[in-house]
């Protein structure tokens, strides 16, 4: 007899409950639905920023690598390249070799066997990015304010790591000790 009351008495949701919960939930998801975009841009900058500062070690050891036994280094103005071009002897090529900014990629650039004529037999000299492709990540690359040598001491000023739309992150100042062979 008790189980055929409660079946009968069976209490369910009025229609206005059922829709005072359909509208806290369309709140509840209209709310989480406008902070995705927001949480995309946070995560996309955290990512950009964690790149660029590999990037930037990796082209901090390239540039220690290529210069910390450099010989005969000189500094100097190529055509619109207001003086950031560094000319050295690499004791890794055992030639001469030029870092420089290129104008069009806006990216630090090695050219080496510079004026080696049995090397290049005419062909226009060889030339790579300094920080390759495959340690870059989506459009992100390396550049420099200016370059001076003086002392024993290669400085690298305003060396960056830029997208198409801003800087990510910056190294004031690089000082490079160059250890030249007696």
């Amino acid at each position: 007899m008790k189980a055929k009351q409660k079946l009968n008495n069976r209490k369910g949701f009025t229609l206005t409950e059922m829709l005072a919960a359909m509208l806290i939930l369309l709140m509840v998801s209209s709310i989480v639905a406008a902070g995705i975009p927001v949480a995309k841009n946070a995560y996309d900058k955290a990512v950009d920023a964690a790149n660029a500062h590999v990037l930037l070690s990796t082209a901090v050891n390239a540039l220690r690598n290529e210069l910390d036994k450099a010989d005969e280094i000189e500094i100097s103005a190529e055509a619109g390249a207001d003086g950031k071009v560094l000319t050295f002897y690499s004791e890794r090529t055992n030639a001469k070799s030029k870092i420089y900014l290129d104008a069009t990629s806006k990216e630090i650039m090695l050219q080496e066997y510079v004026g080696f004529e049995d090397y290049t037999d005419g062909v226009s000299v060889p030339e790579r990015r300094l920080v390759t492709r495959q340690a870059s990540t989506s459009d992100l690359y390396v550049t420099y304010e200016s370059v001076a040598y003086a002392n024993g001491l290669v400085t690298v000023t305003g060396l960056a790591v830029k997208n198409a739309s801003r800087t990510v992150t910056t190294l004031d100042s690089l000082v490079i000790r160059v250890i030249t062979a007696a």
